[in-house]
């Protein structure tokens, strides 16, 4: 029998993201690797604890430079799992938060919104890029965005268990915006601060703020009066990946990239954003029918049959309200869903070509490569999650 690896897990226990990383790392680990782990919260003052313990390994979520600093120091391997800062001399496995804010840009302007805004930890690299991949994505489309930067030591946080009174400041903020307006959070938790806000402030959600978060936590988003939309993250598999390469690294392999980086799955709908923004009632409708109906063989004269306008007339004002003709909407939602199945499922992708609607696996790929510049099998190789059954690892809690 290989010797035992003791491996140092350094993460928080209350956050949702970490106990899907945590399922990933279970996944990579199963029954035929001989890991002990040691799990500890990622507090500077506890990596002494680390160290006397000798770890061969440590997977950690490093929130700030100095826990950075202190687990970089230990005589082990280290993979950071948060990408929230840039460690020097540590490996990441993270998300790949400019994809994630393109995705929230572009998911909120479909829904025909023209006043945008983020709000997140300017502090955070995570959240700059999340920032800077959905500005980025307004830009394209002839929008801007306003921006709130969250102050973590004056916002009440879920983490902290320091929950108190709706921020003043944020209300009087989202008061002062454009209406209607689509909001983007650097994440779930912030997502429900500004649900709560809105809730204080007399704002209707969605229809005069549409809230979108990150990480797709049920615990968080449900929380949400009325539920919230979010984006959601591979994290199980992140924790995966995040495992096998440190193995390698164990075993002294040559790692090509100091950063592995996975992107979102796609975006998870529920009445925070259930609302579309589009001046024309018209537009409106058909939309929700794209929604509800595109990957059930809609065609654009299906929808035309259904509302009081011509196919000529629905064409022009999806030209004019929409920028793009409703062909090209339904082919949007149909290549969005089958990016949800790849990254969710084990589906062939003969069935995810026939339950999202499109008539080849062929005419799948060559779309799916057009709208997010890969393959669906290199898509899936990113994000699926190589479940390994009857996944055993002996965790030590202190």
């Amino acid at each position: 029998m290989a010797s035992q690896r003791r491996i140092a897990l350094l993460m928080e226990r209350l956050v949702g993201f970490n106990h899907e990383v945590l399922r990933g790392i279970r996944d990579y680990v199963g029954s035929s690797k001989p890991w002990v782990c040691h799990f500890i919260d990622p507090r500077p003052e506890l990596v002494p604890i680390v160290s006397q313990w000798e770890p061969d390994g440590v997977i950690a979520f490093l929130g700030s430079a100095e826990i950075a600093s202190s687990v970089a120091a230990l005589d082990a391997p280290v993979v950071d799992v948060a990408n929230w800062i840039k460690a020097e001399g540590v490996a990441q496995v993270g998300l790949d938060d400019f994809a994630i804010g393109r995705c929230g840009g572009e998911y909120l302007a479909s829904l025909g919104f023209e006043s945008f805004a983020f709000l997140g930890n300017a502090g955070l690299e995570f959240a700059r890029q999340r920032r800077r991949g959905f500005e980025t994505a307004l830009s394209e489309m002839g929008f801007k965005s306003a921006h709130y930067s969250a102050d973590p030591l004056r916002f009440p946080t879920v983490r902290g268990w320091t929950m108190g009174g709706v921020d003043g400041q944020l209300s009087s903020w989202l008061q002062a915006l454009p209406k209607p307006v689509a909001i983007f959070a650097d994440n779930d938790e912030r997502a429900l601060l500004v649900s709560e806000a809105c809730a204080a402030s007399d704002l209707s959600v969605p229809e005069d703020v549409a809230i979108l978060g990150v990480d797709d936590d049920p615990y968080l988003c449900e929380l949400g009066y009325p539920s919230i939309s979010s984006i959601a993250t591979p994290a199980r598999r992140l924790g995966f990946v995040a495992a096998r390469r440190l193995n390698e690294m164990m075993q002294g392999v040559p790692q090509l990239s100091p950063t592995q980086l996975l992107p979102p799955t796609g975006v998870v709908s529920r009445r925070s954003t259930d609302f579309y923004a589009y001046g024309d009632p018209i537009v409106a409708s058909a939309m929700r029918m794209i929604r509800d109906e595109a990957c059930r063989g809609l065609t654009v004269q299906d929808l035309a049959d259904k509302l009081p306008v011509s196919r000529r007339t629905l064409e022009r004002l999806f030209f004019l309200h929409v920028g793009r003709p409703p062909g090209d909407e339904i082919h949007r939602f149909r290549l969005e869903a089958a990016r949800r199945l790849l990254g969710t499922t084990d589906l062939p992708l003969e069935a995810i070509a026939g339950e999202v609607g499109l008539r080849s696996t062929g005419w799948l790929s060559q779309s799916f490569e057009s709208r997010f510049g890969m393959r669906p099998r290199e898509y899936r190789r990113f994000t699926s999650e190589d479940l390994l059954k009857n996944a055993i690892v002996t965790e030590h809690s202190d």
